[in-house]
């Protein structure tokens, strides 16, 4: 049987497979790849040869190959594919991140042609469209590890979001003001008077007395609660979870959210009356091996999640400014009970690593912001006491 002779070029070198020379005596490498045939040009077979390498070198790390038209939004997309094991949370901040740039022309912009720029102009972009300074920092920090991880991978020569956003002009963060003592005591006072508000009085009595995150309270099971030790752990949080649809267990928002907060006397009376519902309520289901949340939705079914909450400060706040008659209240919200926690405690005169611990802050730069907050009858009070 006769052998197939191997094609070679004008110059007698042989050819692989995929290697062809064309009329003019140029040459080319032919594939076929996601369904499609796709064709490389060189003038020397040097040449071809190099840019055949970069093909199989992207396709060893399993994207298309893209002959340097990579565009920034397939450079996101690369990058999501290997970040499968983040948080909820973290890949919701992604998510968010990923939206805005999918409404601005850099997300099809070839990521080779990217300037520093084209960067700062698509950020202040997005403050002019009044997106907060806040989400425009997450954003920054979001393109920048996308291309720094492009850069490591080969696919971007350099990173142009390395920059600081001192150009951008910093926005004022929302206000947002912890009650005073006489807000708190005639809020306390209304929710047990009211037929609608009344329920939810050791739910407000527990924040107003730990200082929880929101998705932290929910997760409180009874086995979580040490009555006699007078002492709540805090080692997870549940919240409804868009890509799982329904609720999820997780862990604390930080390494510092795991903590163990004393119980004063009116947080345990909140805490026995929640226990012994929890055990009389059958109809709450198991989350991540969890069961007897303490604080479940309506029904009865579930924890409660952000929704909820939502509907229930609301309700609150409109029903007490109608039929209280106490100290008008601006905002309500569950960080707003947090806050006020936190400033008590600063108010009282406990150190700030101390607060850091009960809040479960990252670091206690975040704590000391509260200082921020003290009103002006609290300072005048400090500069009477330092003067007698």
């Amino acid at each position: 049987m006769e052998k197939c002779e191997k094609r070679k070029d004008n110059r007698g070198r042989v050819l692989r497979v995929g290697e062809g020379q064309r009329p003019d005596l140029t040459y080319q490498f032919r594939w076929s790849e996601g369904g499609k045939r796709r064709t490389l040009y060189a003038r020397t077979l040097e040449e071809l040869r190099q840019k055949e390498d970069e093909v199989a070198r992207q396709r060893l790390m399993g994207r298309l190959y893209t002959g340097g038209n990579t565009t920034v939004g397939q450079l996101v997309e690369h990058h999501m594919l290997l970040r499968q094991n983040i948080r909820e949370r973290t890949r919701r901040s992604y998510q968010n991140s990923i939206a805005h740039l999918r409404r601005d022309e850099l997300w099809n912009k070839k990521a080779k042609e990217v300037t520093v720029s084209d960067c700062k102009l698509y950020l202040a972009r997005l403050q002019q469209g009044g997106l907060g300074y806040d989400s425009i920092r997450n954003d920054h920090a979001f393109l920048s590890s996308v291309f720094k991880n492009a850069v490591e991978d080969g696919t971007a020569g350099w990173n142009p979001f390395s920059f600081r956003l001192s150009f951008l002009q910093k926005t004022a963060k929302k206000s947002r003001e912890a009650l005073t003592d006489e807000q708190q005591e005639a809020l306390l006072a209304f929710l047990p008077t009211d037929t609608c508000c009344r329920r939810y009085y050791d739910l407000f009595v527990l924040l107003l007395e730990t200082g929880l995150r929101a998705s932290e309270c929910a997760g409180l099971t009874i086995e979580d609660i040490h009555l006699h030790a007078r002492y709540l752990e805090v080692d997870h949080q549940v919240y409804y979870s868009l890509e799982q649809g329904g609720m999820i267990l997780a862990p604390p928002k930080t390494e510092k959210s795991y903590r163990k907060i004393p119980l004063t006397d009116r947080a345990v009376e909140c805490l026995k009356r929640r226990i012994s519902a929890a055990r009389k309520n059958k109809a709450c289901a198991a989350i991540g091996g969890k069961k007897h949340f303490l604080f479940p939705c309506l029904n009865g079914s579930r924890p409660l999640h952000v929704t909820d909450f939502d509907r229930i400060f609301a309700m609150v706040l409109g029903r007490y400014r109608a039929k209280s008659g106490g100290p008008a209240i601006e905002k309500l919200t569950p960080h707003i009970l947090r806050h006020t926690f936190c400033s008590n405690l600063v108010r009282q005169g406990m150190d700030i690593k101390s607060v850091q611990y009960l809040m479960g802050h990252a670091s206690a730069g975040v704590t000391l912001d509260v200082y921020s907050h003290i009103n002006y009858t609290d300072i005048k009070e400090k500069m009477l006491d330092i003067a007698s």
